[in-house]
């Protein structure tokens, strides 16, 4: 590949990095990564959060357990799988979804996104997705859906006695030498079928390397090439609402047979395509922003900047001569995309009156739908605060007060970045960028005069989501750090 234009790519995309905020490139062609970009306050080496992507894992553990003899044919009866429970909605139409309805989004069960918080609520999440409705038959419409992936996961659980981590381990994180992931599970402990997953890039792209291949990772078939035909065959039956015509859907993959290119993408611009006639795979993870919308499923920042690059990158099958002058740029830009680029420290003001009163203070959250139990500040002499706060766990976060991130261990152990400043007497807004997710959090505080109550706005920036309101009252003990609340 061209050095060159792939440097006029990474430059393209650091001039754009507030719109696409992009964490990390991964570009391999015949095998070998040729380009690997982390952009600060990412870094190489750390797992990020595919999102829907993981619906492609979903399937090749599928086509996995086929090959190896656990499901007879991906035509299988689903509900074959659970003859033990209870189903409501049952009839004829929900007794002949088979597996490939659910992997081609096509099982006709009656689930839309506005209903993902309501699955994720609830207890038990197979019978939640076994009792829903249908809304068509079988095969019928298109329609994209986290639960028929999930109700995949638990299709290869009970086919095979295994959860999906462990069926993983041994058939494909095993073979492709992927250490076990960060991945999510519903209450039952079954990995989440729809994503979830924190891998590295570079991994990620083994799974692109391998599905190129037919299958085959360094000589070894770890998946059959009749299923790798069959996930990257676009499903008959109508196309998928609002895709161009030249694309279809296949098992956790998008198809497209003109260009001859396959490729997976997840919220906030997490993609992975496929360049079968360049021999080329290219990653990207993002942290959502502009480009993405709504915390779309496009892949932006390969659509509309990196991919045209690459295609003129792609100009011979053969070594090219050496070209220091373009590997040397190379890797000066892949250098400067991994440094802060937010500017020297800054003089911090002092801090209003209203700061001392609230520093350490716990604030107890009503009901919200962002989850939030409880938050804390405080401010400590210096130019840094801390924030802690619960959701689905307990975190503290430093935060910079100089106009400068700082990083700090988050959920899972993976970074978050914070920066804050007091906006008047009694207003503190933050920005909280989850490192290896796609969440950008804008967050303002407005305590009352006493600093007894707090009004929080908090703003997804990464999914572009209205603002919700969350209000909280002081608890009367305070606290230093964020590990008060869990004692």
């Amino acid at each position: 590949m061209d050095s060159e234009v792939l440097a006029d790519m990474l430059e393209a995309l650091l001039d754009a990095r507030e719109y696409y905020r992009p964490h990390q490139l991964t570009v391999v062609r015949n095998g070998e990564i040729v380009l690997d970009a982390a952009f600060y306050p990412f870094s190489r080496g750390l797992p990020h959060n595919v999102a829907s992507i993981g619906k492609m894992i979903t399937a090749a553990l599928i086509g996995i357990a086929i090959d190896e003899g656990y499901i007879a044919s991906v035509d299988e009866l689903v509900l074959g799988f659970f003859p033990d429970l209870e189903i409501a909605n049952r009839g004829p139409r929900k007794e002949a979804i088979t597996i490939a309805h659910l992997l081609a989004h096509r099982s006709g069960i009656d689930y839309r996104g506005d209903q993902y918080e309501e699955m994720l609520a609830s207890p038990d999440w197979l019978q939640w997705i076994l009792d829903l409705p249908m809304a068509t038959d079988p095969g019928g419409d298109y329609s994209y859906s986290n639960a028929n992936y999930h109700l995949a996961a638990w299709v290869l659980t009970r086919a095979t006695g295994m959860t999906p981590i462990d069926f993983a381990r041994r058939y494909l994180f095993g073979p492709l030498r992927i250490p076990d992931p960060i991945w999510e599970i519903d209450p039952q402990g079954i990995q989440w079928g729809f994503g979830g997953q924190f891998l590295l890039p570079s991994d990620l792209a083994k799974m692109g390397v391998m599905h190129l291949d037919d299958g085959v990772w360094r000589g070894r078939q770890v998946v059959s090439p009749e299923w790798v035909t069959r996930a990257t065959t676009g499903y008959p039956g109508p196309p998928p609402p609002g895709w161009s015509p030249d694309w279809s859907a296949g098992f956790g993959w998008g198809v497209n047979s003109v260009l001859n290119i396959f490729d997976t993408a997840g919220s906030g611009g997490q993609t992975m395509r496929v360049l079968v006639d360049d021999d080329l795979v290219v990653v990207s993870v993002a942290g959502g922003g502009p480009a993405y919308g709504a915390c779309g499923l496009n892949g932006a920042m390969i659509d509309n900047l990196a991919y045209d690059y690459l295609r003129d990158a792609v100009v011979s099958s053969s070594p090219l001569a050496p070209n220091p002058q373009g590997v040397a740029r190379l890797a000066a830009l892949v250098e400067t995309a991994s440094q802060p680029f937010d500017g020297p420290p800054q003089p911090v003001p002092p801090l209003p009156a209203i700061a001392s009163s609230i520093s350490g203070v716990v604030y107890v959250m009503e009901a919200n739908p962002a989850h939030v139990e409880w938050f804390s500040l405080s401010f400590p002499p210096g130019d840094e605060a801390l924030v802690g706060y619960r959701t689905t766990g307990d975190v503290s976060a430093r935060v910079g007060l100089d106009d400068v991130f700082r990083i700090s261990p988050g959920l899972y152990g993976l970074p978050y970045a914070a920066k804050g400043q007091w906006l008047d007497d009694t207003r503190f807004a933050m920005i909280l960028d989850q490192v290896a997710e796609w969440r950008l959090v804008d967050l303002e505080f407005e305590f009352d005069g006493g600093g007894d109550g707090v009004t929080i706005t908090l703003e997804d920036l990464a999914c572009g989501d209205p603002p919700v309101t969350l209000t909280g009252s002081r608890q009367q003990r305070t606290r230093g750090d964020a590990s008060a609340m869990s004692e």
